[in-house]
């Protein structure tokens, strides 16, 4: 027996840093597979969240921010849906 595949993400954000010991992180944000209208967040640290579209549009923008304050660079995103916006 497989395991339900993931929807594919509405928005994605790759963060890194440099130099010998560079530190990658990502986060993702998918349509819930439980809910209509709620989401699911994840992130490179394990922290998960399912929830409204509010709600989780600001747990991924924290992960944005969180990422620049501690030195981490932003190398690629993508968002389907404004709310999910980062740069």
């Amino acid at each position: 027996m497989t395991a339900n595949p993931l929807p594919p993400p509405v928005a994605y954000a790759y963060y890194e840093t440099t130099g010998p010991n560079a530190k990658k992180a990502n986060a993702f944000v998918r349509p819930s597979t439980h809910r209509e209208g709620w989401f699911r967040y994840e992130n490179t640290f394990g922290e998960k969240d399912h929830g409204p579209r509010g709600r989780i549009a600001k747990k991924y923008l924290l992960f944005s921010l969180s990422m620049k304050l501690q030195g981490y660079q932003h190398k690629n995103s993508f968002s389907a849906d404004p709310v999910f916006t980062v740069a």
